[in-house]
């Protein structure tokens, strides 16, 4: 089973509905719709901005920050790891001491 999808970073076209995964953004369309009507209608409805404010935009968002990392940050994020984790290791080992 197919279904036709369109949208403003998508070429109008067929697609099986095991390959879309849906979000509880709706825009009210009809039948018949051009493809300028509807990227009018998504950004009236403001489509781009809900989605970053789901939990899935906002990990797609985590994936594309952690790939424009320099090394030097990477590096920095490890270290502030490592901090975090000793610290907590300190406090795990307090809480098991006072029982």
């Amino acid at each position: 089973m197919t279904c036709l999808v369109d949208g403003p970073k998508l070429k109008r076209g067929l697609v099986n509905f095991r390959r879309l995964a849906f979000t509880d953004i709706v825009i009210p369309v009809k039948r018949s719709m051009k493809t300028s009507t509807l990227n009018k209608a998504w950004e009236a409805a403001d489509v781009d901005a809900q989605f970053k404010k789901t939990t899935w935009g906002q990990k797609l968002a985590q994936k594309e920050k952690r790939a424009n990392l320099t090394d030097f940050d990477r590096f920095v994020v490890k270290t502030l790891k490592s901090k975090k984790n000793k610290l907590i290791a300190k406090k795990v080992k307090e809480l098991k001491s006072k029982n």
